[in-house]
């Protein structure tokens, strides 16, 4: 089923420290709407608006007047038949529309992390103290007295164990279809605050609301799915865990952590981390230029991107940030080699002997330098050597067989 031509992408910004980023990847038909109680927030991209005079929002602070926005869209997005609330941690890097029309445009798609047990959920939150929860959170002794009557709430009213507790960073919504559902998730919310993501299942049971995960066959053992892995095409997260520690005092400090934290995951392939961290460093640098830093961030992000095989990922961000001009010919071959495989691996002859020969040209340049500058364009670089004959070897393979 295709999606109505009425359709809106927002998300609401009510932190002083978070970051507003455009979508890597063009979203056709869509509008973007920020909400925001912050009057100096600027963007090129979305559309800025005052949070919505939500009656429920009076005497609430920042964290939950952002909750109410993303619970009930239905009530001042009216003029949009389909809304997607991303939270402002993650960023588009996929095409939505067919991602969402993939599933049958279903009136309610949860495409955050996921546990396929409310009560695993609690259980795992409980724990936290215990050195068991591998987010190193802490519960309150109220909040674990809350969370305990929550679950004897739930078994009352007979919630399924098995029903799933998806995450709900970003939602997709048919407004007319789920507004009984989304206001009673509004109740729970304003009854308990501090963890909203589980009384969305609750809600949806009270309510007899059916959902679609998109993650649902890709749950782990034990219930606890991470998403930033499976969410690549969609969605990845830019700012958490190590940015906790940053000072944003001190943007050379926090951009030098950022780039440390950057490189260590691309180490141990773990490149939608490194992706988040890249796009961390690219925010930094606005607030602290460094060109060494930015270069980086840019070749290790692309250099994630390929191995995470998001092939149209990396053109359309490579498309949207990268200027190749301003690296040197052993970066700029690194590129070039990166875009050529890319542009094969998407059947792009033409595009990819493009690339393959400006690979071959920066190569060539790069290697006539002498042995001193050589040294130096390495030292500078991020990343792998892809200026060796075997790399250029293979990618000729690559190139022969289109």
């Amino acid at each position: 089923m295709p999606l109505p031509e009425k359709k809106v992408i927002y998300t609401v910004i009510t932190d002083q420290d978070e970051l507003l980023f455009p979508p890597v990847a063009d979203q056709p038909g869509w509008e973007f709407i920020c909400f925001t109680d912050r009057a100096v927030l600027q963007s090129d991209f979305w559309q800025i608006m005052p949070l919505p005079g939500l009656p429920e929002m009076a005497g609430l602070d920042g964290k939950g007047k952002a909750q109410m926005v993303k619970i009930l869209a239905h009530r001042f997005l009216q003029e949009y038949e389909y809304s997607v609330y991303i939270a402002p941690s993650r960023i588009v890097i996929g095409n939505l529309t067919s991602y969402i029309e993939e599933y049958g445009t279903p009136n309610l798609l949860c495409l955050g992390s996921y546990f396929n047990d409310t009560y695993v959920a609690v259980k795992a939150l409980l724990a936290a103290d215990k050195g068991k929860n591998t987010q190193g959170q802490g519960v309150s002794k109220e909040g674990k007295k809350l969370l305990k009557e929550r679950m004897k709430q739930w078994r009352k009213a007979g919630l399924p164990r098995a029903g799933g507790c998806p995450g709900t960073d970003v939602l997709a919504r048919r407004h007319m279809e789920v507004e009984g559902a989304m206001e009673q998730w509004a109740k729970l919310t304003l009854a308990d605050s501090s963890y909203d993501e589980l009384s969305f299942p609750f809600a949806c049971h009270l309510k007899g609301q059916g959902w679609e995960e998109v993650l649902s066959q890709h749950m782990r053992p034990g219930g606890v799915f991470s998403p930033a892995e499976q969410l690549a095409p969609v969605v990845v997260k830019h700012a958490e865990g190590v940015d906790k520690t940053m000072d944003p005092a001190q943007p050379a400090e926090s951009l030098r952590m950022a780039i440390q934290a950057m490189q260590k995951y691309e180490s141990v392939d773990r490149n939608m981390d490194a992706l988040r961290m890249g796009w961390r460093v690219l925010a930094l640098e606005r607030q602290y230029p460094d060109v060494v830093a930015r270069k980086t961030a840019l070749n290790h992000m692309a250099t994630s991107f390929f191995v995470a095989r998001a092939y149209n990922e990396l053109l359309q961000f490579v498309e949207r940030f990268v200027d190749i001009k301003e690296f040197n010919d052993f970066d700029a071959a690194k590129f070039y080699f990166l875009l050529a495989v890319t542009h094969a691996q998407l059947r792009a002859a033409a595009q990819a002997k493009e690339s393959h020969e400006k690979y071959k040209a920066h190569r060539e340049r790069y290697i006539a330098l002498p042995a001193a500058k050589r040294k130096l364009q390495q030292a500078e670089a991020a990343g792998n050597d892809m200026t060796g004959e075997e790399s250029c070897a293979g990618l000729q393979t690559i190139i022969e067989k289109l």
